[in-house]
């Protein structure tokens, strides 16, 4: 960590836990969330995925990474099942490498 030119952590705690910690220089760490925030400043355009490229409608759970059995992918899968009689637009989409 005392090496790296930029360090990437999921959250402002653990930021402070590596500046506490380990003392790594605040400035050398950026703080990138796991999801997207509903927070923007103001001003700011929100993202708009271009849906329409991917045949996809705006109803729609998104599973990111590969199809190993540990990921679970299974369950979105039944999840999408039992959600289907309440919201049969609904679409699942896998996101991730053809492995």
């Amino acid at each position: 960590v005392r090496r790296s030119t930029v360090v990437l952590t999921p959250s402002h705690y653990v930021k402070d836990k590596l500046v506490e910690r380990l003392r790594v220089p605040a400035s050398k760490i950026v703080v990138t969330p796991l999801a997207v925030s509903r927070d923007r400043q103001e001003g700011e355009a929100p993202v708009k995925p271009n849906l329409e490229r991917f045949g996809l409608g705006t109803d729609y759970l998104l599973n990111v990474g590969n199809c190993y059995p540990y990921k679970n992918v299974g369950l979105a899968i039944q999840a999408l099942a039992i959600l289907h009689k309440r919201r049969p637009q609904l679409q699942l989409v896998l996101v991730g490498r053809d492995d």
